[in-house]
């Protein structure tokens, strides 16, 4: 388990679909945030700021159009890395053996989700944790954010969570990460399926 499992946990938290008791939950990740640099405190704190007097009917509805309805800004992050290529599918056995190995429940959602990944990343010991982001999870939510417009409620969220994974692992070149880390984490999918 690394250092960042907590705020991993509470931002898993915050991007799923909203729930009795969500804006509350949202308080612990943005008192987390606050520990991780300014940029991403200010980001969390827009992001609760854009939230705190919707309804759940509201909060529901919004989180509807701006992930399940647009594919641009899924949160799938396999989906994000290979869209509909063959190595999405072993990429998400991956995520459901690394889910089992550090006891991630799952939940409706794909193993490939932002709500499973993050638990995971932030369990993984150090060195494979940064190999992870910087092949999979900064380049996957990166799309994810390029998608969402300024003005939708989620986009501080999403960029804080950028944030604060390029503050811990480093800048992945977009360029780079679109040409190496699909294949790079493919291939290691398919080595621990046919292992």
């Amino acid at each position: 388990m690394n250092a960042c499992t907590t705020i991993y946990d509470e931002f898993a938290t915050a991007v799923k679909y909203p729930e009795a008791g969500y804006l509350e939950r949202l308080q612990r990740c943005q008192e987390l945030a606050g520990a991780e640099g300014e940029e991403v405190r200010l980001c969390v704190d827009s992001f609760v700021e854009r939230m705190t007097n919707k309804t759940l009917f509201e909060l529901e509805e919004q989180y509807i159009r701006t992930f399940d309805m647009n594919p641009v800004c899924s949160m799938d992050t396999g989906w994000q890395l290979f869209g509909e290529d063959y190595n999405r599918g072993l990429y998400m056995v991956r995520m459901r053996e690394e889910m089992r190995k550090f006891d991630v429940p799952e939940s409706t959602e794909l193993p490939d989700h932002l709500t499973h990944v993050l638990p995971v990343l932030g369990r993984m010991e150090e060195a494979a944790a940064e190999e992870f982001a910087l092949a999979c999870v900064i380049p996957a939510v990166k799309k994810t954010l390029a998608g969402l417009p300024k003005d939708n409620s989620y986009h501080p969220l999403i960029k804080g969570l950028v944030t604060l994974l390029e503050l811990r692992y480093g800048v992945v070149d977009e360029e780079d990460s679109e040409a190496d880390a699909p294949v790079a984490y493919g291939c290691a999918c398919k080595e621990t399926s046919n292992g």
